[in-house]
């Protein structure tokens, strides 16, 4: 009965020598809480004092690389050395990082690399703006969006390609100096700004750039503003289309590929870049996508990509209960073929890969038919998901890739066969992508 309140006697009271002689439960159970939290906290602050340990190491033996390099080269061609002490120690920690990434962390390499580049700039920069340059950068082509929602934010820039417009009838020298004035500009204010954060996003509006500009200024662009593209972002453009513009993602580094973006729809547009879209780009359409792209990648013309090798593409519509055969011919012997086909995110098709001799011998069969699951870049989907009709049979045949390579193959034609009998209520969106390597004597 003490454990009774006296004037209620409805509430229960715990005997007050239980709490004298044993540590509350709760508390116990907070103060581990509280043990564990700061042991988390404390380890995490850890990693990162050894992670800028190990990059202040690195940045040490990169600067002894570079004086190194600066004291053979000024000695054995009696010059003045391309850059000085003083020069050295203002660079910028984070971007002789981004040499150091961009050289897969050997100093050396990087040291080599960021001289390199310093040499570039005396030589070209700053620009001089002939008329044909300055026409370049008045014509609305190379555009910045500002600084997105992003913390700390990020600078989105753009270039309208026009549908190939923007550079008809340019001179390409011009057209690709007076691009390296434009990034140099918006980098350089970017970085005197000293609250973004050093990678932007690029948008790439209304098609892709003709592969001959892109040959020319990939290759500049990564020796010397290395580690800068966060997102790559291709606008309007179904994801499909990475079929279509391969010949042109090949001239990147890898590290570059996997940044781009297929994006056809403005709110994923926006959601994307976290920022508020311009009306004019949002007016861009993906029916204006294929009306353009998909019309110029329906050429015979191989283009040459970054490895040498030579890469095209064809995107085709299969409607339902109905199939259809693509034809790749092969003119010439090649070493190797490698081909990859696509369909629709989310839903499948049958397909089977052949090869056709030009000889009348055999076929020869480099995929037995099975289903092809499509899915989006960079993602997976279950086994289980397909689209709307559910036409993808077996977990094993969804397991499938469409992708595979072939070797020493003489001429012919490499044949496609998609089967969409199987769809009841839609038809399919497919692609088909080949890259050979020709034999050394054609």
């Amino acid at each position: 009965s003490s454990h009774f309140c006296s004037t209620r006697g409805c509430a229960l009271r715990p005997p007050a020598r239980r709490w004298d002689c044993e540590p509350a439960f709760f508390p116990r159970i907070l103060a581990a809480a509280m043990q564990a939290l700061s042991s988390l906290i404390w380890g995490e602050e850890q990693a990162e004092e050894g992670a800028e340990a190990e990059d202040a190491r690195q940045l040490d033996a990169f600067r002894a690389e570079v004086r190194e390099l600066l004291k053979v080269g000024g000695a054995a061609a009696a010059e003045e050395p391309v850059v000085g002490e003083s020069e050295l120690q203002d660079a910028r920690r984070v971007v002789l990082l981004a040499f150091l990434r961009h050289a897969g962390g050997d100093p050396a390499a990087a040291a080599r690399m960021w001289l390199d580049s310093q040499r570039w700039r005396r030589r070209t920069i700053p620009i001089n703006r002939t008329r044909g340059i300055s026409a370049i950068l008045q014509s609305g082509c190379f555009r910045n969006f500002g600084l997105n929602r992003e913390e700390p934010p990020r600078l989105v820039l753009g270039i309208d390609f026009m549908w190939g417009e923007s550079a008809a009838g340019q001179d390409e020298d011009e057209l690709e100096l007076a691009y390296y004035s434009w990034l140099d500009e918006q980098l350089q204010a970017l970085d005197d700004m000293g609250t973004a954060d050093y990678k932007i996003i690029m948008l790439a509006l209304r098609g892709r750039p003709p592969i001959s500009f892109a040959q020319r200024v990939t290759p500049v662009c990564e020796e010397n503003w290395p580690e800068r593209m966060h997102k790559l972002i291709v606008f309007p453009a179904p994801w499909i289309a990475g079929s279509l513009l391969s010949g042109f993602m090949w001239l990147m580094s890898s590290s570059v590929r996997d940044a781009i973006m297929f994006v056809g729809d403005v709110d994923a547009l926006a959601s994307a870049c976290e920022l508020e879209i311009p009306r004019d780009v949002a007016e861009m359409t993906v029916d204006a996508f294929w009306a353009h792209e998909a019309a110029a990648a329906e050429s015979d013309d191989w283009v040459r990509s970054g490895d040498d090798c030579l890469s095209l593409a064809r995107v085709a519509y299969v409607k339902m209960w109905e199939a259809m055969s693509i034809s790749v011919e092969i003119t010439d012997p090649v070493d190797w073929l490698e081909w990859r086909c696509g369909v629709d995110e989310g839903y499948d098709i049958g397909l089977r890969v052949a090869f056709q001799p030009g000889d009348g011998e055999e076929e020869r069969v480099l995929r037995e038919q099975a289903v092809l699951v499509g899915e989006a870049p960079c993602e997976s989907k279950g086994a289980g998901e397909t689209g709307s009709d559910g036409a993808a049979g077996s977990d094993e045949a969804q397991g499938r890739h469409g992708s595979g390579r072939a070797e020493i193959l003489g001429a012919g034609a490499l044949c496609f066969d998609f089967d969409n009998t199987a769809s009841w209520t839609s038809g399919r969106n497919v692609s088909v992508q080949v890259r050979v390597c020709r034999r050394a004597q054609n």
